[in-house]
């Protein structure tokens, strides 16, 4: 009963966690994605309101191979070969405390920007495609899921530095409107007195 409690409670802060939409635009993932180009560490600097991470800051993300000798500790479950690992690290702006969710990401092999990653503390398996990305300055996730009758759209916009360049994050905002994705909902992430 505990775990099903968790699981139901992980599903509804999901659904609230996004920009509640009729139904899921169609948008464009990069064409020829190179995953290897995408491991290392990027800094969340925008994102749609989310439940998750309503109160972060400091957000960066690690993605890793497991045969990556540099990344975090690895998740028990081993990736597949079309899959890679993810840490997830923010503070809590109320308790100053970090959280880290850790997940695994396995790509869709015919279409290899878009994932279906499962947070293995959380018990939850989403979409994560990615729109855009030049690998070298920042990319743009987008998630959109129909969970208990409600759909909602996430969208994040990630940077290789926390310190971003404005042209990495004037060309992450050029992607997102050429999806037709509101930059309207986008919230700036906190990326200040952060010790990286």
């Amino acid at each position: 009963m505990i775990i099903f409690a968790v699981i139901f409670c992980s599903v509804v802060i999901y659904a609230q966690a996004q920009v509640p939409v009729t139904k899921c635009p169609t948008v464009k993932v990069v064409k020829g994605f190179d995953q290897e180009q995408l491991l290392g560490d990027w800094y969340e600097q925008a994102r749609y309101p989310s439940t998750l991470e309503d109160h972060a800051r400091c957000v960066y993300t690690n993605y890793y191979k497991s045969s990556s000798t540099t990344a975090a500790p690895e998740p028990t479950d081993a990736p597949a070969d079309n899959s890679i690992l993810s840490t997830t690290e923010f503070i809590n702006s109320d308790t100053n405390e970090w959280t880290i969710l850790e997940g695994n990401a396995t790509a869709d092999p015919s279409e290899p920007a878009k994932f279906n990653v499962t947070f293995t503390d959380l018990k939850l398996t989403v979409p994560y495609w990615i729109l855009g990305t030049d690998y070298s300055g920042f990319f743009v996730g987008y998630s959109c899921s129909v969970i208990k009758n409600v759909t909602g759209v996430s969208l994040f916009v990630l940077t290789r530095s926390f310190e971003p360049v404005q042209s990495a994050i004037d060309d992450a905002i050029a992607v997102i409107k050429a999806n037709k994705l509101s930059t309207a909902e986008l919230r700036q992430t906190d990326q200040d007195v952060c010790d990286y």
